[in-house]
């Protein structure tokens, strides 16, 4: 039950990217990915063996190759399935993150009136494919 997603948010802090996971399990699997200015890997515990189910991801995230880097905890699984197998669908993540590291730069374009932040939401979203 490997995964292929692209989306906006996915392979890292991008606007586009791809991920693969790994299920070396049927309750954990590995992923990483990469996108336009960024790269993520991480961990994904499935609440059941099942493709569409839920998840929660754990993952180190980068946007701007450098410019900024989160650990993430998101919560996510395949919202809305589109083909008739359910080996395609949407599929959506939420949740938290931290931020370990930020250049100046883009701290003052993230930020308002130099006011600095070390957290915030994180969220992906984009087509998977189940590889069988």
């Amino acid at each position: 039950l490997n995964m292929i997603s692209i989306g906006y948010h996915i392979g890292g802090q991008t606007y586009i990217g791809a991920e693969y996971e790994y299920r070396f399990s049927k309750y954990i699997g590995l992923n990483a990915g990469a996108g336009i200015s960024g790269i993520t890997a991480g961990i994904k515990l499935h609440s059941c063996p099942c493709q569409t189910g839920p998840f929660l991801n754990i993952s180190f995230k980068d946007g701007g190759f450098g410019n900024i880097g989160t650990l993430n905890c998101e919560i996510g699984g395949v919202l809305l399935p589109v083909s008739k197998n359910g080996r395609i669908g949407i599929m959506g993540q939420i949740g938290f993150n931290k931020i370990i590291y930020l250049t100046e730069s883009y701290s003052e374009k993230l930020t308002n009136q130099g006011k600095s932040t070390t957290s915030g939401i994180s969220f992906g979203i984009g087509l998977s494919y189940y590889i069988w």
